[in-house]
């Protein structure tokens, strides 16, 4: 049996023949703003409070896409980061998006039957919801954009490395999110996350 389940995931994948992908990341997050943008919205103590707590520390992510024919892929993730945890003081912040990506090496190998390295690269574009706070908070509309590298040591097993950029689209400061108590930006949050790091990735090719 444990020479069959060796066998069953040995070699290459059929990068062709394309297939679901599931990852998991993990990395480090960078927060971003421009603390003269929302002061001008929100008021400089609420400006300097919020951004006063923003940690960049972790970060932890999972995908979930199809790929089609090696060419492009549409998929879904998940991210958040953390700090003080395990204290009242505790704050964080998470991304939900879809995306649709495109896998160049493709074009590159087309004429192969099989790559002669089992590397994958992507470059993604998407959009979702995000939110972040603390004692301030804020939440809406992000876009992503990013890229991943993966190499496959196994037929359906793979490692990689992740770059991944949240551009912030968010109309509403909170002073009181349970309550929905706030600030409407018109002018926009701005801002940014960056992620990067490392994944660990299984792949299941299609029929």
């Amino acid at each position: 049996m444990v020479l069959m389940s060796s066998a069953a995931h040995a070699g290459k994948p059929n990068f062709k023949a394309g297939g679901v992908i599931f990852g998991i990341q993990y990395g480090y997050g960078i927060w971003s703003f421009d603390r003269e943008h929302l002061a001008k919205q929100v008021g400089a103590v609420n400006a300097d409070t919020f951004i006063g707590d923003l940690q960049n520390t972790h970060n932890l992510g999972i995908r979930f896409g199809y790929n089609v024919l090696g060419h492009a892929s549409i998929e879904a993730s998940v991210s958040a980061t953390g700090w003080n945890l395990t204290e009242a003081t505790r704050g964080g912040g998470g991304f939900v998006t879809g995306s649709l990506a495109w896998h160049p090496l493709e074009l590159l190998w087309m004429k192969r039957e099989e790559r002669p390295i089992p590397l994958d690269m992507n470059v993604y574009f998407g959009a979702g919801w995000g939110i972040v706070g603390q004692r301030r908070g804020m939440d809406g509309l992000v876009f992503q954009t990013g890229f991943n590298v993966e190499y496959f040591f196994a037929k359906s097993i793979g490692v990689g490395l992740y770059t991944r950029g949240t551009i912030l689209s968010w109309s509403e400061f909170y002073l009181n999110y349970n309550e929905r108590v706030g600030i409407h930006m018109n002018e926009g949050s701005g801002g940014s996350h960056w992620q990067f790091g490392l994944s660990l990735l299984m792949r299941f090719e299609a029929d």
